[in-house]
Protein backbone atom coordinates (compact mmCIF):
# COMPACT_ATOMS: atom_id res chain seq x y z
CA UNK A 1 0.00 0.00 0.00
CA UNK A 2 1.37 3.40 -1.06
CA UNK A 3 1.15 6.18 1.47
CA UNK A 4 -0.02 9.47 0.02
CA UNK A 5 0.84 12.45 2.10
CA UNK A 6 -0.05 16.04 1.29
CA UNK A 7 1.44 19.31 2.37
CA UNK A 8 0.79 20.18 5.98
CA UNK A 9 -1.97 22.74 6.61
CA UNK A 10 0.54 25.26 8.02
CA UNK A 11 2.75 25.16 4.92
CA UNK A 12 -0.30 25.32 2.65
CA UNK A 13 -1.51 28.46 4.44
CA UNK A 14 1.92 30.09 4.19
CA UNK A 15 2.09 29.33 0.45
CA UNK A 16 -1.40 30.76 -0.15
CA UNK A 17 -0.55 33.98 1.73
CA UNK A 18 2.75 34.33 -0.19
CA UNK A 19 1.03 33.86 -3.56
CA UNK A 20 -1.64 36.43 -2.60
CA UNK A 21 1.02 38.98 -1.58
CA UNK A 22 2.96 38.49 -4.83
CA UNK A 23 -0.21 38.87 -6.93
CA UNK A 24 -1.27 41.99 -5.01
CA UNK A 25 2.20 43.55 -5.42
CA UNK A 26 2.21 42.78 -9.15
CA UNK A 27 -1.24 44.35 -9.58
CA UNK A 28 -0.14 47.44 -7.60
CA UNK A 29 2.94 47.92 -9.82
CA UNK A 30 0.86 47.50 -12.97
CA UNK A 31 -1.72 50.07 -11.85
CA UNK A 32 0.81 52.57 -10.48
CA UNK A 33 2.82 52.55 -13.72
CA UNK A 34 -0.34 52.74 -15.85
CA UNK A 35 0.31 49.41 -17.58
CA UNK A 36 -3.42 48.75 -17.60
CA UNK A 37 -4.15 51.67 -19.90
CA UNK A 38 -3.06 55.19 -20.67
CA UNK A 39 0.49 56.34 -20.91
CA UNK A 40 3.23 55.64 -18.42
CA UNK A 41 4.46 59.24 -18.34
CA UNK A 42 3.04 62.73 -18.50
CA UNK A 43 4.32 65.73 -20.40
CA UNK A 44 7.36 67.65 -19.22
CA UNK A 45 6.96 71.21 -17.94
CA UNK A 46 8.30 73.64 -20.51
CA UNK A 47 8.80 77.13 -19.17
CA UNK A 48 11.08 79.48 -17.30
CA UNK A 49 11.26 82.42 -14.96
CA UNK A 50 13.10 85.49 -16.24
CA UNK A 51 14.18 88.05 -13.68
CA UNK A 52 13.02 91.62 -14.21
CA UNK A 53 16.26 93.39 -13.21
CA UNK A 54 15.08 96.93 -12.54
CA UNK A 55 12.32 95.75 -10.22
CA UNK A 56 14.40 93.29 -8.19
CA UNK A 57 16.08 94.04 -4.87
CA UNK A 58 18.00 92.17 -2.16
CA UNK A 59 14.83 90.80 -0.50
CA UNK A 60 12.36 90.97 -3.39
CA UNK A 61 12.93 89.46 -6.82
CA UNK A 62 10.46 89.74 -9.70
CA UNK A 63 10.16 87.30 -12.58
CA UNK A 64 8.21 87.03 -15.81
CA UNK A 65 6.62 83.59 -16.20
CA UNK A 66 7.12 81.82 -19.53
CA UNK A 67 5.08 78.64 -20.07
CA UNK A 68 4.28 76.56 -23.11
CA UNK A 69 3.55 73.15 -21.54
CA UNK A 70 1.09 73.38 -19.95
CA UNK A 71 -0.26 76.69 -21.17
CA UNK A 72 -1.69 77.45 -17.74
CA UNK A 73 -2.20 75.81 -14.35
CA UNK A 74 -4.31 76.37 -11.28
CA UNK A 75 -2.17 78.07 -8.65
CA UNK A 76 -2.92 75.23 -6.22
CA UNK A 77 -1.16 72.85 -8.65
CA UNK A 78 1.99 74.96 -8.87
CA UNK A 79 4.86 74.04 -6.53
CA UNK A 80 7.49 76.71 -5.86
CA UNK A 81 10.96 76.09 -4.44
CA UNK A 82 13.54 78.73 -3.48
CA UNK A 83 17.25 77.90 -3.46
CA UNK A 84 18.98 80.52 -1.32
CA UNK A 85 22.68 80.06 -0.46
CA UNK A 86 22.40 76.39 -1.56
CA UNK A 87 19.54 75.79 0.91
CA UNK A 88 16.36 74.43 -0.69
CA UNK A 89 13.02 75.63 0.69
CA UNK A 90 9.65 74.42 -0.59
CA UNK A 91 6.75 76.87 -0.41
CA UNK A 92 3.12 75.78 0.04
CA UNK A 93 0.21 77.46 -1.67
CA UNK A 94 -2.19 79.23 0.69
CA UNK A 95 -5.45 79.56 -1.25
CA UNK A 96 -6.99 81.97 1.26
CA UNK A 97 -4.17 84.50 0.88
CA UNK A 98 -3.36 83.62 -2.73
CA UNK A 99 0.37 83.22 -2.00
CA UNK A 100 2.99 80.52 -1.69
CA UNK A 101 4.81 80.62 1.64
CA UNK A 102 6.82 78.69 4.19
CA UNK A 103 5.74 80.89 7.12
CA UNK A 104 5.42 79.23 10.52
CA UNK A 105 4.35 80.63 13.85
CA UNK A 106 7.29 81.91 15.87
CA UNK A 107 9.57 82.16 12.85
CA UNK A 108 12.18 84.89 12.39
CA UNK A 109 11.65 85.30 8.63
CA UNK A 110 10.01 83.46 5.72
CA UNK A 111 9.55 83.45 1.95
CA UNK A 112 6.42 84.57 0.14
CA UNK A 113 5.70 84.28 -3.58
CA UNK A 114 2.82 86.25 -5.07
CA UNK A 115 1.46 85.98 -8.62
CA UNK A 116 0.49 89.11 -10.55
CA UNK A 117 -2.13 87.59 -12.90
CA UNK A 118 -1.68 89.94 -15.85
CA UNK A 119 -4.01 88.09 -18.22
CA UNK A 120 -6.75 87.89 -15.58
CA UNK A 121 -7.45 84.18 -16.11
CA UNK A 122 -6.97 83.35 -12.42
CA UNK A 123 -4.22 80.86 -13.22
CA UNK A 124 -0.43 80.61 -13.35
CA UNK A 125 0.24 81.24 -17.05
CA UNK A 126 2.55 82.69 -19.68
CA UNK A 127 3.26 86.40 -19.23
CA UNK A 128 2.25 86.60 -15.57
CA UNK A 129 4.65 88.11 -13.03
CA UNK A 130 5.90 86.26 -9.95
CA UNK A 131 7.35 88.19 -7.02
CA UNK A 132 9.39 86.23 -4.46
CA UNK A 133 10.14 88.05 -1.21
CA UNK A 134 11.98 87.46 2.04
CA UNK A 135 9.72 88.70 4.85
CA UNK A 136 10.99 89.72 8.29
CA UNK A 137 8.52 88.24 10.81
CA UNK A 138 9.66 90.45 13.69
CA UNK A 139 11.49 93.62 12.63
CA UNK A 140 11.96 94.61 16.30
CA UNK A 141 14.20 91.63 17.12
CA UNK A 142 17.90 91.45 16.32
CA UNK A 143 17.52 88.78 13.60
CA UNK A 144 18.53 90.03 10.17
CA UNK A 145 16.87 88.03 7.38
CA UNK A 146 19.09 86.83 4.54
CA UNK A 147 19.16 88.47 1.13
CA UNK A 148 19.13 87.08 -2.40
CA UNK A 149 22.46 86.78 -4.23
CA UNK A 150 23.40 86.25 -7.84
CA UNK A 151 23.05 82.54 -8.58
CA UNK A 152 20.19 81.86 -6.15
CA UNK A 153 17.23 80.22 -7.89
CA UNK A 154 13.46 80.02 -7.89
CA UNK A 155 11.95 76.88 -9.44
CA UNK A 156 8.43 75.83 -10.21
CA UNK A 157 6.84 72.51 -11.04
CA UNK A 158 3.26 71.62 -11.85
CA UNK A 159 1.29 68.68 -10.50
CA UNK A 160 0.77 66.10 -13.26
CA UNK A 161 3.85 67.15 -15.24
CA UNK A 162 7.45 65.99 -15.03
CA UNK A 163 10.37 68.31 -14.45
CA UNK A 164 10.80 71.84 -13.22
CA UNK A 165 11.28 75.26 -14.73
CA UNK A 166 13.59 77.76 -13.09
CA UNK A 167 14.83 81.27 -12.92
CA UNK A 168 18.31 82.33 -11.79
CA UNK A 169 18.69 85.50 -9.79
CA UNK A 170 21.12 88.00 -11.37
CA UNK A 171 21.21 90.79 -8.78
Amino acid sequence: MVSEEGVSPVIATILMVAITVVLAATLYVMVSTNMLGGTATTAKVTGSLTEIPRSSFARSVNFTVTMTIPEKAACSNVRIVVVLNNTVTALKYDGEKGIWTNATSGGKWHFEARLDDLDGNGEFSDGDKLCVCIVDDNPADSTIPPVFHTGDQVLFSIVGYHGTASGVIQL
